[in-house]
Parts: C-alpha cells; structure tokens; sequence
C-alpha cells in the first residue's frame, strides 16, 4: 500500500468534512465512555456500551408500539371477554347512540314516504274519479291542509 497513490481522495476530501468523522466528534465520544456498539444487560431492555465502564447504562428514549403477538398474550392474561367498567360504558353509550340513529333514520324515512303520499294526493287528476272518490279525495286534501297550517277556503273557486 505503500509507495502508491491514492485513488479515491475526492471522496476522503467530501467525507472528511462530515461530522460523523470530525475529530471532535471522535473526542466527545472517548471522553464521554460511550461507543456505537452497545450490549443489552438485563431483562429490563438496558444497555452498557461496550468500550468503556459495565456499569455506564443508556436508557431507551423512545418508546415502542406494542407487538401484535405481545399484545395478544397481554390481553390472553388479562382474561378473554373481561371488559373494565369504563370500556363497558363506553360500548353501552355507544350501542345507545346506534339504536338513536337508527330510530331517527326510520323516523324521518316515515315522514319522508307520507310527504311523498300527500304530494300525489295534492296533484291527482280528479276528472277520471267517480263522485265517491272525489268526496274522499277533498277530506284528505282539507286533511293535509290543516296539518300544513293552510286554510283550503283561500284556494275555492
């Protein structure tokens, strides 16, 4: 190696300035004890790192989702179909507020299919009708008159 030259100075010259091999990132980390490499200690999920003092420890600064299986087990030990007071509340005001919806549905689908009633009484052709049909047909009319407010003596001819 040597006596030749070097082939890739271009990329020592660009990686050379990155902070990752500055010297003085090199001196906080020997100063400090601490090195990348670290191995996990206990069962409690600490770790030491590997160049300096056993006892030196990290603590984990982010916290981790909880694993589909782990939640699984979680929820095994604390017992299948057991639900705290608070979720069971929550499931019941639910539950009320589906049932709610649904009666409000029904409701206005009533008042909606009744509009749409009125609406061909109001505008059937009584020319074809017979004598009886047309004296039903006018108590209905005089009917939905008084259930809107109008008064049917305004529209007489």
């Amino acid at each position: 190696m040597y006596g030749k030259t070097f082939n890739f100075m271009h990329v020592y010259d660009l990686v050379s300035k990155s902070v990752k091999w500055t010297d003085e990132n090199r001196k906080n980390k020997e100063v400090s004890g601490h090195s990348s490499k670290r191995n996990k200690t206990s069962v409690s999920g600490e770790y030491t790192s590997s160049g300096g003092d056993v006892s030196v420890t990290e603590e984990r600064s982010e916290i981790r989702p909880t694993r589909r299986d782990a939640a699984k087990k979680a929820q095994a030990r604390k017992g299948k179909g057991q639900m705290s007071e608070n979720d069971y509340s929550r499931t019941m005001s639910m539950a009320k507020n589906i049932e709610e919806t649904r009666a409000m549905s029904a409701s206005r689908l009533a008042d909606i299919k009744e509009q749409e009633i009125e609406e061909r009484l109001i505008c059937a052709d009584v020319s074809r009708m017979i004598p009886l049909q047309r004296k039903l047909h006018q108590k209905k009319l005089e009917e939905i008159a008084a259930k809107r407010g109008i008064n049917i003596d305004d529209f007489s001819e």
